[in-house]
């Protein structure tokens, strides 16, 4: 995806937007474009907006029973984040990528979630509506 700004404005951004979310960066490498959160303890709350954890075997909304583990102590969630900033003529093309795992101390001991687009598409907003 493109937005129409300098990489500078697009750089400044997608690190405010990591600061807004509470994500600590743990790579920022300016000239490569580069941001990056590796394993990024996240909360009940952010799995639930940014991760699709299916369904149960048994039935059931896997990410509801995720949420009520993480609530009692149960489980926990990390995420990675990165984001890909490169100059393209009088834009600048972003690239998001996200990835999730949360481990459970019950059965199933580990809870398989994918994006669900949201983290992707709202930092890209961001990106858009503030690096002018």
């Amino acid at each position: 995806m493109y937005v129409r700004a300098p990489i500078d404005a697009a750089w400044t951004a997608a690190v405010q937007f990591f600061t807004d979310a509470g994500i600590s960066i743990n790579t920022s490498d300016k000239a490569s474009g580069l941001l990056a959160a590796k394993d990024f303890p996240m909360s009940a709350e952010q799995v639930g907006r940014w991760a699709d954890c299916g369904t149960l075997r048994r039935g059931g909304s896997a990410m509801k029973e995720l949420q009520d583990w993480m609530g009692k102590g149960w489980a926990r969630a990390q995420g990675d984040f990165g984001v890909s900033l490169r100059p393209a003529a009088d834009s600048t093309a972003v690239r998001v990528t996200v990835g999730f795992r949360a481990e459970t101390s019950g059965n199933p001991k580990y809870v398989p979630c994918v994006t669900s687009n949201v983290f992707e598409r709202e930092m890209f907003e961001y990106i858009r509506a503030h690096a002018n």
